[in-house]
């Protein structure tokens, strides 16, 4: 879904890419708490990074925010 999600987000000129977000139960050090987060791996696949910049106008934001409710619904 990610996938499809920045791709349809770059068509419509919005520059969204994969988040880097690393699951930490994921980590050998951590590996116990694996079975406690089990969102964290989902969240490491699916997230995205968007553009946010002091620039951004309520306009651009509303803009993308329509895309992606377009986009995921």
């Amino acid at each position: 879904q990610r996938v499809r999600l920045q791709k349809g987000l770059f068509e419509k000129g919005i520059d969204a890419s994969p988040g880097f977000c690393r699951n930490c139960a994921a980590v050998e050090r951590f590996e116990e708490f694996r079975d406690d987060c089990p969102n964290a791996g989902m969240l490491e696949e699916e997230n995205i990074y968007l553009p946010v910049h002091p620039g951004a106008t309520r306009k651009g934001i509303e803009i993308m925010c329509r895309e992606i409710r377009r986009l995921l619904c």
